[in-house]
């Protein structure tokens, strides 16, 4: 199972590295859906299921999101913080398992925003929290993967948003 684990968080890396590196909302989500359904079972194999279930509804959320960029609402977000606040306290066993939730909660808000700039920052906030989180369930592609995440936010947001800025 642990080997199997790795294998799935790598696909999971892979996507949402990839994810961040999008000029295009839509083409963020679709990754990031992509991603969270590994990152999903990734948590599920290793029992960390606080945040296999927060992957379930990001998953969700992304789906959503993207089909209602034009018409979405404040409600979509607080529908979905809701619903990550009850799962989450539901399945929460220690202060540990708070962590994924409170992600959670930044990448609904960060996801629901329209400028990629902001959700540029999110993943970098995000990438810092479960830094920790990965570490000590053990679930070591994702900890790499949030050094990834943290530096290519950082590339993405010199690359995206500093170098267009100072051009304008």
């Amino acid at each position: 199972m642990e080997v199997l684990s790795y294998v799935v968080g790598i696909l999971g890396l892979f996507f949402w590295v990839a994810s961040i590196q999008w000029k295009e909302k839509s083409k963020i989500l679709k990754s990031q859906i992509i991603a969270s359904i590994f990152f999903a079972i990734q948590y599920f194999l290793i029992g960390a299921m606080t945040a296999a279930y927060m992957n379930l509804v990001s998953t969700v959320r992304a789906y959503i999101y993207d089909k209602q960029e034009e018409k979405k609402s404040v409600y979509s977000l607080l529908i979905f913080v809701s619903i990550v606040l009850i799962i989450g306290g539901i399945s929460c066993k220690d202060w540990l398992n708070c962590i994924p939730i409170v992600a959670s909660i930044v990448y609904s808000y960060i996801t629901w925003q329209k400028k990629t700039k902001v959700i540029r920052i999110g993943f970098l906030i995000a990438g810092f929290l479960l830094l920790y989180f990965n570490y000590r369930v053990g679930a070591y592609v994702s900890f790499i993967g949030n050094i990834f995440e943290i530096i290519s936010s950082i590339i993405s947001i010199y690359r995206l948003d500093m170098v267009k800025s100072e051009k304008n």
